[in-house]
């Protein structure tokens, strides 16, 4: 409750423009969501994130401090509502599971920085809306290194895995950085590179000692093939986007073949080495 109090009413006086100002409470929100193209836009085609946390920080119009926090709903929005004018700051803790996207204030406007709003103004009554964090789903490469004994590039059921072959990634994520990371190959001749960022990549076989070069099969999402070089054979020009599951990038190699016999002195003409 508000009060004007003391106040010392003689005879015959009117008194006026006794007045109480009240505020409508200002909101603000948006949403946290998996970015798949990782445009900074919460495409209709994109899903939201659930329980992400988002803290409001600030201080409103009478001086006091301000921090609260809420939880993302299903559809990936968060609100905070009943505010008093002030200048304030939103900020979202990075979701588990997911890589950091790209940020997209929304009204009223304020000053963006990574995961964080600031610099937000809210006046009475303001609806503060599409104050969006984009996150990126992990993004995987894998497949295997194998004998192809009958060399078609396919591995069969039945074909030899190559266990302990090295297999090498590099590339640029999307955000320019380098990439180069080995990983061997397991029992089962598989291999994979976990946790990506969208980029550019080039999977790359070290030829297993012992063994020949065989055919290579891009899989998914695609590459190009170059085995050109005996030493080292690549899947190069893999575009990957967020949250793709490449599989099925395999190199094939081949076992050394041998063939001999004898020159003879045939005493006996027979065509037989006696």
């Amino acid at each position: 409750s508000q009060t004007i109090s003391a106040i010392t009413l003689n005879a015959g006086v009117n008194g006026t423009n006794n007045n109480f100002g009240d505020l409508r409470p200002a909101t603000i929100g948006g949403f946290v969501y998996s970015d798949l193209d990782n445009d900074g836009v919460f495409d209709l085609t994109e899903s939201g994130i659930l329980g992400a946390t988002i803290t409001l920080t600030g201080t409103d119009d009478l001086g006091n401090a301000v921090n609260t926090g809420t939880l993302t709903a299903g559809d990936g929005s968060y609100g905070f509502t009943n505010l008093r004018p002030g200048t304030y700051v939103i900020t979202e803790t990075q979701p588990v599971g997911f890589l950091d996207g790209l940020d997209t204030i929304g009204t009223p406007g304020g000053t963006s920085a990574n995961d964080v709003f600031s610099t937000i103004t809210l006046v009475e009554g303001a609806a503060g809306a599409d104050n969006n964090f984009g996150e990126l789903a992990l993004s995987s490469l894998s497949g295997f290194a194998y004998i192809d004994a009958d060399n078609d590039g396919v591995f069969d059921g039945g074909e030899t895995a190559q266990l302990g072959t090295t297999i090498t990634l590099t590339g640029t994520d999307d955000l320019g950085n380098a990439v180069n990371a080995s990983v061997m190959t397991l029992a089962d001749g598989s291999y994979s590179f976990t946790t990506l960022r969208p980029g550019t990549y080039v999977i790359t076989e070290t030829q297993p000692a012992g063994l020949l070069d065989g055919q290579e099969t891009a899989g998914t999402p695609s590459g190009t093939v170059n085995n050109t070089v005996a030493t080292s054979q690549t899947i190069s020009a893999i575009t990957l986007n967020a949250g793709v599951v490449g599989t099925d990038n395999n190199f094939g190699d081949l076992r050394p073949a041998s063939i001999g016999g004898f020159v003879y002195s045939d005493s006996d003409n027979d065509s037989v080495f006696d």
